[in-house]
């Protein structure tokens, strides 16, 4: 369920529900039959073994919980780019050791040595990333609606099963935390909040109204509070396009 654009704020009705918009990689988090299962926004699984164990603790079944993956630093979190970034190899890490493994098999005798080093190096990059993610959540949703594209259960009733759950979690790990969530009475209270946020490096907030169903949609009843600057740009330098690709004969980047 993605939000609308701040054009669509007069849909909110007042009090309703602000939070911190994350910066992390939005995530799926399936739980079916006792199974945990991590699933990118485009559908790709990535293994997060105690993030897991954190969820298995809440003792819920059949739902999906909708949440960013994160980087936790000794200061809070890490910057979108970074963090982002470190969090894309933790979702390509079945990928990139199976490609180096297979260049560890073919390799001829003098090469070996560098390229185990390297999966070495590799392995070891991965566990330090899995040490420190972390997932805000902002939902929790029965499977078979998601599957459906529907859950008309009210925003505000999904919340308190969504505390109760997080709350629930006898670990402590306390990797799984729910999203910054305040009530706001009225628009300014939700805009001040919003500059809160960017005052604090953050991406902005996300206005709701307490009935909002989930839906597989842009919901015209959740609203993104992100900053819009304009500004002029003087184009600099330039490459030409692959040949052989779509833009060959025009400009590349």
């Amino acid at each position: 369920m993605r939000c609308s654009s701040i054009k669509k704020i007069d849909n909110i009705k007042y009090p309703a529900i602000v939070q911190t918009k994350a910066d992390g990689v939005f995530c799926n988090v399936i739980i079916k039959g006792g199974n945990v299962e991590f699933v990118s926004r485009n559908g790709t699984k990535f293994r997060m073994s105690a993030l897991a164990e954190e969820f298995k603790a809440m003792g819920v079944d059949n739902v999906v919980f909708n949440g960013e993956v994160l980087i936790k630093t000794a200061d809070g979190v890490m910057d979108r780019k970074t963090g982002n970034g470190l969090v894309n190899k933790l979702i390509k890490c079945d990928q990139t050791t199976a490609s180096l493994e297979d260049k560890l098999a073919e390799a001829k005798p003098t090469r070996r040595s560098k390229i185990q080093n390297e999966l070495n190096d590799y392995l070891e990059e991965l566990d330090n990333i899995k040490a420190n993610v972390i997932i805000e959540v902002w939902d929790m949703i029965n499977y078979e609606s998601w599957t459906d594209g529907l859950d008309t259960t009210p925003y505000y009733d999904r919340m308190v099963n969504l505390i109760e759950a997080v709350e629930h979690n006898g670990t402590e790990g306390n990797r799984v935390n729910i999203i910054e969530t305040h009530y706001v009475k009225n628009e300014d209270e939700a805009r001040a909040y919003f500059m809160k946020m960017v005052d604090e490096g953050k991406e902005g907030a996300v206005l709701k109204n307490r009935d909002l169903p989930w839906k597989d949609h842009t919901s015209p009843n959740q609203i993104k509070l992100k900053q819009i600057l304009d500004c002029d740009l003087k184009i600099v330098g330039w490459y030409p396009a692959e040949r052989g690709s779509a833009f060959d004969g025009g400009i590349g980047g």
